[in-house]
């Protein structure tokens, strides 16, 4: 449905192009999913065994405050994070990431990252100045852009 909703040529959503009966699950979802989102980052922060596997592979999060998150281990191919915070997330233990979509998500705030991860996200993701990011639409100068990712460049190992 937000496919079906977006007009790609005003960049904007168009709710006008939805059934009645998808307008009302749009809402719920609209409803619900920063709600599951808020739930599934609060695990995130909770210490758990080195060797614990997390599969978000196929899901889709949206309006999130996951700073502090910690996701290792997690396999988030073809995943959507969506207007969320990852300051001081812990991304180096991310190996699994073919498709991530990540949109206005602050990624560059992270504590730390693992260079494919780095390198993807700069390219399919990159930090531009002005741009609003998160769920609170804070703004990212080029100069914060370019100090957080040479910030998380210097310590890859």
């Amino acid at each position: 449905m937000w496919n079906k909703s977006w007009d790609v040529n005003k960049q904007q959503e168009d709710k006008s192009r939805l059934s009645k009966q998808e307008l009302a699950t749009y809402d719920y979802v609209e409803m619900a999913l920063p709600v599951i989102t808020s739930h599934i980052g609060g695990v995130l922060k909770i210490e758990r065994p080195l060797d614990a596997r997390i599969d978000l592979s196929g899901t889709v999060f949206k309006n999130g405050d996951w700073q502090r998150v910690n996701l290792r281990g997690a396999n988030l191919e073809n995943a959507e994070l969506l207007w969320m915070d990852l300051r001081d997330a812990q991304l180096d233990g991310v190996t699994q990431f073919a498709g991530l979509h990540l949109y206005s998500t602050n990624w560059w705030h992270a504590k730390s990252i693992n260079k494919p991860l780095l390198d993807y996200l700069r390219t399919t993701s990159p930090c531009t100045a002005g741009k609003p990011y998160g769920p609170r639409d804070e703004m990212s100068s080029e100069q914060d852009c370019e100090s957080s990712v040479r910030r998380l460049t210097s310590q890859l190992k």
